[in-house]
């Protein structure tokens, strides 16, 4: 692999000092004209281009912003990076991803590591378990260039932007009732995920005031896998009618068991997603499901951090409002 030019190719070449060649490149008045083309042009025939981190380090400055999620192929947190990405570059940002793998050990880590560059601010998608929701402080940043995303707790000592979870499923429920149902399932997510338990609670208000009887299938993990299971148990044992799955991955497994059992949707069964993931809207039947807003979280994220300051002592929590998408999945509530 070639070699990276560095200052001290140029200074060499021209026989000049590396400071010379530093101010030149940095359009600074104590350097002639003939000196700063003569810089730029063997900058040029050297593909020359600047150590970003060595630069930031030696202004105490940079415009880099760490991002950690739980996972980035949930279609939840892809969105959010999609809606970071694009207003991060509007406002001269570059940002830096990283994995929690939805574990507080390994969340810490990545914000260590990003600590450890020099990050000027950090966009954090907590893990279920994060020390973030039960009031961790990250030392070695300012309170104001930190924002928390989606999962929310009243004791997080940051800005943090999140849905009210409970109120889209109740919503989404209440469409179901609305549309006839007698019988609806919930396939439910981790007990200790507090989005999987608004999500559970919103859905459990939405039964309780319409005085119907819930069924409600505990995962031990939510993927497609598992969701296959719970419909199997649910129709089988049961025989919902609708079910209101923790996310729309988890109604794929919905959808794989009705495909093989000649279950028709909506007719035999309604099914209602959550999350209005990118590929929702092209399944067979569309997915009805919850738009949590989240690449408008992401943007606003970026927000946060270019309008706070340091007079800013209070941290804020924002609500985003979720929207019920109604596809072919359910009925409209004029159809049975």
């Amino acid at each position: 692999m070639k070699r990276k030019a560095r200052l001290k190719d140029i200074a060499e070449a021209l026989n000049i000092s590396t400071t010379t060649v530093s101010r030149a490149l940095n359009n600074k008045d104590d350097i002639s004209d003939s000196t700063k083309k003569a810089v730029l042009e063997v900058a040029k025939i050297l593909n020359y281009r600047p150590n970003y981190f060595a630069k930031s380090l030696h202004n105490n400055q940079n415009h880099l912003i760490g991002v950690v999620v739980p996972r980035v192929n949930h279609s939840f947190y892809s969105q959010m990076i999609d809606g970071i990405l694009y207003q991060a570059q509007k406002n001269g940002y570059v940002v830096l991803l990283a994995e929690s793998m939805d574990s507080d050990k390994l969340e810490k880590q990545c914000i260590d590591e990003f600590l450890d560059i020099n990050i000027a601010a950090l966009i954090i998608a907590p893990s279920y378990d994060s020390a973030l929701l039960d009031g961790y402080i990250i030392d070695g940043i300012d309170r104001e260039k930190v924002v928390i995303c989606d999962r929310s707790s009243e004791k997080i000592a940051y800005n943090s932007l999140s849905n009210n979870h409970a109120t889209g499923a109740y919503q989404a429920t209440m469409q179901l009732i609305k549309s006839g149902l007698n019988k609806i399932g919930h396939i439910r997510g981790l007990t200790n995920d507090r989005i999987a338990d608004q999500i559970h609670i919103g859905y459990l208000k939405a039964i309780t005031e319409a005085q119907k009887e819930p069924y409600t299938y505990q995962c031990a993990i939510v993927n497609p896998e598992e969701s296959y299971k719970a419909t199997s148990v649910l129709y089988e044992k049961y025989r919902v009618e609708g079910i209101l799955a923790v996310s729309d991955e988890a109604a794929l497994g919905v959808y794989r068991y009705c495909f093989e059992h000649a279950i028709s949707i909506p007719s035999t069964l309604s099914v209602v997603g959550f999350s209005n993931a990118h590929f929702s809207q092209y399944l067979t039947p569309s997915l009805s499901t919850v738009d949590q807003q989240s690449r408008a979280m992401g943007i606003n994220a970026i927000d946060i951090i270019n309008t706070k300051t340091q007079h800013s002592l209070k941290a804020e929590s924002i609500n985003i409002d979720t929207i019920f998408i109604k596809r072919e999945s359910s009925f409209n509530t004029d159809q049975k």
